[in-house]
Parts: C-alpha cells; sequence; structure tokens
C-alpha cells in the first residue's frame, strides 16, 4: 500500500505509542501482527492528522517512520516477512513499486502482467491460442468486431482492445506483428 500522505518522526511516534502499540501482538515469528482495522486488500490502517486533515495510512508506514526514519518520496515500506499487517521494524524495508510488485510477483504473491505474461497471470481467461485468434482477426466494423469477440470469450470489450492494441498480452502481439 503506497500511501503519499507526509507526516514527520514525531508525529509518528505519538501514533505508534496511542493507536498501534496496543493493537500489536507479537508471534512466533517475530512478525509484531497488528490487530486493528484492515483495508480490504489485507493492510492495516489507522486514521493520522496530517496538516490539518484527518488521512489514513498503513501502520506499518507508522512504524518505519518510528524506528528507521523518514520515508523518501516513491519509496514503499515492503515486508521481508510477506504480512501485510505486520509492523516489526526488523521486517520493513524500502522499495520503489516497481521494485515492490517485482519482489511480489517473483514470489508468486500477485499477478502483474509485466511480471506474469498471459496464461501465467492468476485466473488468465484467455488462452495464448484465443490471443492469437483475437488479434488476427481484422477489423469488419470495428465496434461490432470488438463486441462479438468479446462475447464469444466471455470478456470484456477494454480487454479485447487492449490485446489488439499489444497493451496486453503483448508478447503474443509482437510474436505476430513484430
Amino acid at each position: 500500500m503506497n500511501n503519499p500522505i507526509k507526516i514527520g518522526v514525531d508525529t509518528a511516534k505519538r501514533v505508534f505509542e496511542k493507536q498501534i502499540k496496543p493493537k500489536l501482538f507479537k508471534l512466533e515469528s517475530g512478525c509484531w501482527h497488528f490487530a486493528g482495522a484492515t483495508s480490504k486488500s489485507g493492510y492495516g490502517i489507522v486514521s493520522v492528522s496530517s496538516n490539518g486533515k484527518r488521512q489514513f495510512t498503513s501502520p506499518h508506514r507508522i512504524s518505519y517512520l518510528t524506528f528507521k526514519g523518514e520515508i523518501p518520496i516513491n519509496s514503499e515500506v515492503c515486508h521481508t516477512c510477506d504480512r501485510h499487517i505486520c509492523c516489526n521494524p526488523d521486517h520493513l524495508y524500502l522499495a520503489t513499486h516497481k521494485q515492490n510488485q517485482y519482489d511480489a510477483a517473483l514470489k508468486g504473491i500477485f499477478s502483474h502482467p509485466k511480471y506474469n505474461m498471459g496464461e501465467d497471470r492468476l485466473r488468465s481467461p484467455l488462452t495464448p491460442d484465443q490471443v492469437r485468434e483475437i488479434i488476427k482477426t481484422p477489423y469488419q466494423g470495428y465496434g461490432s468486431v470488438i463486441e462479438n469477440l468479446a462475447k464469444k470469450f466471455n470478456v470484456d470489450r477494454e480487454t479485447i482492445r487492449a490485446i489488439k492494441k499489444g497493451k496486453s498480452w503483448h508478447h503474443i502481439w509482437e510474436e505476430l506483428n513484430g
């Protein structure tokens, strides 16, 4: 969870003591499990007052600020333990968004089109042969071709457009149009 709200180390320390520390449970694994509110994606969330506005951020970011210091712009606080609700500063490190996604893809935690292509993506509704058929189908009245292909393969029109433009399944698009 990359959250760009900017708070200082002193504020982070107060938030950690008041909102996070009382909800931490230390596990045998060494993780500091945050037992507070979580987002739909499984990250902990806490409310922080920043610049006179109440905003939300992740407890692991507050922990990083508290124990390790500032978080540079364009950096994400990542977990070596891969537990979104862990706040142990020894399990936290900084990476760019791209590095974080690459690490997650290598570990099989999530699928990202740049790292897991085509049928290797989680829950891919199409096979490489279906994609080749989509790419090879000529436009005959642009809208109707897109609509018909979407119905045939049970995907939305944007998926078909992205394939035909080479924005998804790029490796097959290049194979055929390269």
